[in-house]
């Protein structure tokens, strides 16, 4: 629908710039104007795009450091029950402090994570954001282009009108 509502604006754009009265300068001015807008537009669809990908590594090495807490606290289980069994009663206390320790830094990055994956989305979000005002100015530009072209077709045809007539002139007895 959105798609939908933008091709009516580029229409209503169309047929606001087809009525308006420029000469080829002021349709190079809004031209020129347009041509700035996509040129801005695209620069933030790029520094979204680049801020996605920076969204992307945080949850990627978030999971990454998820996975070594977890791989940590799962040797330090599997040593309880096999390596540290026997000294166990005399390095209790260090053992279970150590396990809390893990415990809360794996808590922290799973919170984190959650947090990274927001920003992820936000980050997705702001980038089709861009990516659309970037197509609606893309076809703003297009229908300023049209519209110089068109100038300068109505001021050759005007000019070719004007040898002919004066050639006509230089004929006549």
């Amino acid at each position: 629908m959105s798609g939908a509502m933008e091709s009516l604006r580029a229409l209503r754009d169309l047929r606001g710039l087809r009525h308006l009265s420029l000469d080829v300068q002021e349709a190079g001015q809004l031209l020129q104007l347009r041509s700035l807008r996509r040129r801005r537009a695209e620069l933030a669809w790029a520094q979204a795009c680049q801020a996605l990908e920076a969204a992307r590594e945080a949850v990627a090495a978030r999971h990454h450091t998820i996975a070594a807490t977890r791989s940590q606290r799962q040797r330090l289980l599997d040593d309880l029950g096999a390596a540290l069994a026997p000294r166990l009663p005399r390095w209790a206390a260090q053992v279970g402090a150590q396990q809390v320790r893990l415990d809360e830094q794996l808590e922290r990055e799973e919170y984190a994570l959650i947090d990274d994956e927001r920003q992820l989305e936000r980050a997705q979000d702001t980038v089709q954001i861009r990516q659309q005002e970037l197509a609606r100015l893309q076809q703003r530009e297009d229908l300023a282009q049209g519209l110089v072209q068109q100038q300068k077709r109505q001021n050759l045809a005007r000019d070719e009108q004007r040898r002919e007539l004066a050639l006509e002139e230089l004929r006549r007895p």
